[in-house]
């Protein structure tokens, strides 16, 4: 009975190892766009996202990247640039000016007037862990077109943060 139990209790030591993925610091390393609330496109391949120091004499601390791609287009995103050593969340930032929409949101295979004014995004920091833990960021808003159609979009981000390497 004793070997028994011993087998039980080794079977389910093994089953719940450290690489199980209900763990709350495991990301799913996942990002999904989604335009006028279609169907979620996944841009989940080659996902780098770490914060980007920056010189003292820039006047800010750095900013924090994210890039990736579907295999086919690009996506990049850019929280703004900070006055700290790193970002706290919760952090919201809305975005109207047109030069920076550009500057922080580039997704290839979408096709968005970057000129046009009256483009809106809304970005939501949730979780934003140190190198190795989860980042979670909602990206939310509304966006004209090259033939000045608008179009919401959504973006779902939860990746994991890397550590900066120096290029």
């Amino acid at each position: 009975m004793k070997k028994l139990l011993l087998l039980l209790l080794s079977a389910t030591l093994i089953a719940c190892d450290s690489d199980d993925d209900n763990t709350p610091n495991r990301s799913s390393e996942n990002i999904e766009v989604s335009i006028d609330g279609g169907t979620p496109q996944p841009y989940k391949m080659n996902i780098e996202a770490r914060f980007i120091p920056l010189p003292p004499t820039s006047g800010f601390m750095g900013y924090f990247v994210i890039d990736s791609s579907n295999g086919t287009d690009a996506f990049h995103l850019e929280l703004p640039r900070t006055i700290q050593s790193d970002y706290t969340a919760p952090y919201t930032v809305t975005i109207t000016n047109p030069v920076l929409i550009n500057s922080v949101l580039t997704i290839e295979g979408v096709d968005i007037d970057y000129a046009n004014t009256t483009n809106t995004v809304t970005l939501q920091l949730q979780q934003y862990g140190n190198v190795g833990q989860q980042v979670v960021l909602d990206v939310n808003g509304t966006y004209f077109d090259s033939s000045n159609a608008q179009h919401s979009i959504a973006i779902a981000i939860d990746v994991e943060r890397d550590p900066f390497t120096n290029p």
